[in-house]
Order: C-alpha cells, then sequence, then structure tokens
C-alpha cells in the first residue's frame, strides 16, 4: 500500500479503533492525513500551529475555535471599617491587599493606588462597593495609576472594597 493513500488511511484508522478498544496507544499514522475527529479539532493535525498569541495572552477554546485571549490582571483592597481621617500610606489605610498592590499615598480624600504588573491603569475596571457611600468615590484612570477620590464622603464604621481588573 502507498504511504499516503487512502487506503493506508483507512488501515491506520482501523488500527487505531482497534487500539482504543484494547485501551492501548493509539498508531502513529505518518501519511499526512488528517486524524479521526476529535472532541476539540482533529487528532493528528497540528491545530493550534497556527494561533499565534501575544505576551500576556493564553490559548483558549471559543466554543467553536481555537484563538488568544489576554488575562486580567487583578488586585484588590479592602479597609474593615472606614476611620474619619485617613492618611499616609496605601498599606497604612487598607487593612489587607493583594501582594501586587505598591504602597502609595492617601490622605483624607483620595488614595493612590496601582499594581505593580501594569503598565497601563487605563485599560482597568475599577469596582468599588461595600460600603453605604461608595458610589461617591469618584475613579479616575492613568497611565500610571488609578485615583479614588471623595473618599471623606464614606461612611464611618463602615467596610470598603476595591477591586481592580486590568487588561495588558
Amino acid at each position: 500500500m502507498p504511504e499516503g493513500s487512502k487506503e493506508s488511511h483507512m488501515e491506520c484508522a482501523r488500527s487505531a479503533r482497534t487500539a482504543r478498544s484494547r485501551r492501548s496507544q493509539r498508531p502513529r499514522c505518518n501519511d499526512g492525513a488528517p486524524g479521526d475527529k476529535g472532541d476539540k479539532g482533529d487528532t493528528g493535525d497540528a491545530v493550534l500551529e497556527s494561533v499565534n498569541c501575544l505576551s500576556g495572552q493564553t490559548i483558549v477554546w471559543t466554543g467553536t475555535d481555537w484563538g488568544c485571549r489576554t488575562i486580567a490582571i487583578t488586585g484588590q483592597l479592602s479597609i474593615t471599617s472606614v476611620a474619619p481621617t485617613m492618611c499616609c500610606g496605601v498599606f497604612e489605610v487598607f487593612d489587607s491587599y493583594t501582594p501586587n498592590v505598591l504602597d502609595d499615598s492617601c490622605y483624607a480624600a483620595f488614595c493612590y493606588v496601582s499594581l505593580s504588573d501594569v503598565s497601563d491603569h487605563q485599560s482597568c475596571t475599577v469596582t468599588v462597593y461595600g460600603n453605604p457611600s461608595a458610589s461617591a468615590v469618584f475613579v479616575y484612570k492613568y497611565a500610571y495609576r488609578i485615583e479614588l477620590e471623595l473618599l471623606d464622603q464614606l461612611t464611618d464604621g463602615e467596610p470598603l472594597y476595591v477591586n481592580l481588573s486590568c487588561l495588558e
């Protein structure tokens, strides 16, 4: 049987079915023909060979094809009980924060927040919640940081949570 012929492909496919039914390893068919249809592509084909993701992206199955998706970089900060006078740095004002949060300035009315692994904070989605007055907080996004303003409008004694989700 000539290699690459329909007959050689059929023989290889038969061998593969037999091997699967015996739970043994599938034989290799080196005739260049596509393999049996698999759950997420043609086995035996270089399905992911044409997917070229950029740095910071990962390969994902979209439900119909393989593609690239940017992974969100996240950060969180929280205050258990908002105090009337908040000052100093982010690490003194917030009770907890993810390791990628950088220490920056916080004063009574505003805080500067940035994540170590984000180069442009304008891509971030910022969610401020948990405090009855959280909706009063203004969020300004700059390349180098995020500014939270009107923190002095928050309800004292209540918690505050800040979630950041940034695309690089």
